[in-house]
């Protein structure tokens, strides 16, 4: 019996996972997966390379796919939130993930921030400060503080759509939440839709330094501009 190089399985299957029909994708991949033990990890790496929870049924199903296979959660790239559950499955996903590139928190329904369970926010705060993350979209949310987002201090692109921000700026906030100043920022791009200017202002304040005065008075001068 030939044996294949690994490599050029790896590749046979990365192939596969360029499909643009996720459905042939999702399809091919299930299938690569179960051919044999080298095709089990390579597959499983481009199958949940991005998750997406929209139901509290769906947290449950990856809950229980993380438990008995911890080392998926190695593989998971992308994670995109668009509900809000009670119990303990939704928080233990986002304690898992420590790998991501990509959080999409972007509510179809709309969420209140006050409203999530206080084990849920205190995940999502420690996902924002992940050294992996690179791109945080947040979407559809109301009374969001948005000091929180000093602890994203690795995150380089910040997409933000109908997020309503809360005033407050409290320090017992920040050492409530173990929210510090950061020393650093990454921050290269910051993306605002449909944010009134106050909501604008209260975010590049909070992911912006101190020292980029000008450039935050030119942002909120232009969007002054888009929004009259």
């Amino acid at each position: 019996m030939v044996e294949i190089p690994f490599d050029i399985i790896e590749g046979i299957i990365a192939e596969m996972a360029s499909q643009v029909d996720k459905k042939s994708r999702f399809r091919d991949l299930c299938a690569c997966s179960i051919i044999c033990r080298e095709y089990l990890n390579p597959s499983r790496k481009h199958l949940f390379e991005e998750v997406e929870i929209f139901t509290c049924y769906r947290s449950k199903d990856y809950h229980n796919i993380l438990t008995s296979s911890p080392n998926i959660a190695g593989y998971i790239r992308t994670l995109k939130l668009r509900t809000v559950c009670q119990g303990p499955a939704l928080q233990s996903i986002i304690g898992m993930l420590r790998n991501i590139s990509t959080l999409m928190a972007i509510f179809s329904r709309g969420q209140d921030w006050e409203d999530m369970p206080l084990e849920l926010k205190k995940e999502l705060i420690s996902a924002f400060s992940l050294p992996s993350l690179s791109v945080l979209v947040l979407g559809d949310i109301i009374n969001f503080p948005s000091i929180i987002l000093r602890c994203a201090v690795h995150v380089r692109e910040v997409i933000v759509g109908r997020v309503k921000f809360s005033d407050s700026t409290e320090e017992s906030l920040l050492r409530d939440w173990g929210i510090m100043k950061p020393t650093q920022k990454a921050l290269r791009a910051l993306t605002l839709y449909q944010q009134s200017l106050e909501g604008s202002q209260a975010l590049i304040n909070a992911t912006c330094h101190t020292h980029a005065a000008t450039l935050k008075a030119c942002i909120l001068f232009l969007i002054q501009i888009l929004n009259w």
